[in-house]
């Protein structure tokens, strides 16, 4: 189509057909992807901040500048998004402006607003924002945004409540919103508890006085699956000299404080922690290393590990190590099978709860004083091993993109006997 010629980044100010539906417009603050899934745009419309799905079809996040105008059909959510934005799921993109459209440009208008002045805070939006030069709103653009954002507000301490545990000495807290299902619970939390951010300093501290810093320093150390960038095994390693492991398919690096904090203790600490980049599995354990490290752990710990919890859970089981970990997510559509004694599916983060602690007699529950998901399901000393003991593998595994819609169909069907599977 036809265009201003002025080019952005080396894309043109291109213009499409508009569609026979209505359109939508919105001008792009911030985006960010999901790789070969989904582009998420924050885009500001109608004077106030929307959030756009788009799939990755529809729309490339490498196309995007800031500033640029959106044309799109689409439908809004019933619910908005946790920072009470109004979500829309994207169907169609009718047009994508990378500059000041023509029209505008010639009339002498504006040029699109700097996010700056357009975007609320979503740590204000939170609670608190500890930035001090944040370029973001810390006030609310109109009557309409504020009772927005204190609805959304109130709901999150809603749901706080309902999901809080009643054995946890640290309830009754404040902070932001979260739930269950396939996400991150989140949330914050006020009184007794620590940030959501201090989760890995309190796991350490926890692990040091239920099993001792002697015992954790005994064997193999201890083992990290699934941790993230690191932060526990710093803590254990670095800060308290307990010998860790982490057990991490990405990589991994440490952050400028990590490298300042280890540049001040010199030569006399055990220095930087173990990293593997691998997945705990059948593979790991037929590996000389990964046999190793599980049958001689000291302990077997995750934080938040998400589909590896139950896996972590297992393989202690199945080789009688120790182990304590933190639920938090539960993916139940990764995982149909688990199922309560009482017959009920898993699907929440008490649930999933209850369904670790029935894997063996003699597991405990305790809890951290952080925000978020903060009960811990462990066992306290080793026990016989269990080698006939599997470890819990998600219903749908990785799938390569090159698998072609005819081949997944077989393969679930193949899975599920015939028929075909969620």
């Amino acid at each position: 189509g036809a265009h201003c010629g002025a080019e952005i980044a080396g894309w043109p100010c291109a213009r499409v057909e508009i569609a026979d539906k209505p359109v939508l417009a919105a001008r792009v603050l911030r985006w960010r992807s999901i790789p070969s899934r989904y582009v998420f745009v924050d885009a500001q419309a109608d004077g106030e901040e929307w959030q756009l799905c788009f799939a990755v079809s529809q729309l490339s996040a490498t196309a995007l500048v800031d500033g640029a105008l959106l044309r799109f059909t689409g439908t809004e959510e019933a619910a908005r998004t946790r920072r009470g934005l109004r979500a829309w799921q994207c169907d169609r993109l009718v047009e994508l402006t990378l500059c000041v459209p023509c029209d505008a440009a010639e009339a002498g208008g504006p040029a699109p607003p700097a996010p700056s002045e357009a975007a609320l805070c979503k740590w204000f939006v939170r609670g608190a924002c500890s930035t001090a030069s944040c370029p973001f709103r810390h006030q609310f653009a109109n009557e309409h945004e504020e009772a927005t954002v204190r609805a959304t507000r109130e709901r999150w301490a809603a749901q706080r409540r309902a999901h809080e545990d009643a054995a946890d000495p640290f309830a009754g807290g404040g902070g932001g919103g979260g739930g269950d299902g396939d996400g991150d619970g989140g949330g914050g939390g006020g009184g007794k508890k620590r940030s959501h951010a201090k989760r890995h300093a309190e796991f350490a501290s926890w692990l040091l006085q239920i099993f001792g810093t002697e015992a954790l320093r005994g064997g193999a150390g201890v083992l990290d699956v699934a941790g993230g960038g690191g932060d526990l095994a710093f803590e254990l390693q670095c800060r308290n000299g307990v010998r860790t492991t982490l057990l991490e398919p990405r990589e991994v690096r440490l952050d400028s404080r990590q490298r300042r904090w280890l540049r001040k203790q010199g030569e006399g600490g055990l220095g930087p922690y173990r990293h593997i980049r691998d997945l705990l599995d059948e593979r790991f354990e037929e590996s000389d290393e990964g046999a190793r490290l599980l049958r001689e752990a000291a302990c077997v710990v995750g934080l938040h590990a998400d589909e590896a919890t139950e896996q972590i859970v297992d393989a202690a089981l199945k080789y009688g190590r120790p182990f304590a970990v933190v639920p938090c997510c539960v993916f139940p559509r990764l995982f149909p099978q688990r199922r309560l004694a009482s017959g009920g599916a898993v699907r929440t983060t008490a649930a999933l709860c209850d369904y670790l602690l029935q894997k063996a007699p003699g597991l405990e529950a305790g809890f951290l004083p952080v925000a978020g998901r903060n009960k811990v399901i462990f066992r306290r000393a080793a026990a016989p091993p269990q080698p006939e003991r599997t470890l819990a593998a998600p219903a749908v595994a990785y799938i390569p993109q090159s698998v072609s819609r005819a081949e997944l169909r077989h393969a679930v069907q193949e899975h599920t006997g015939g028929k075909d599977g969620e």
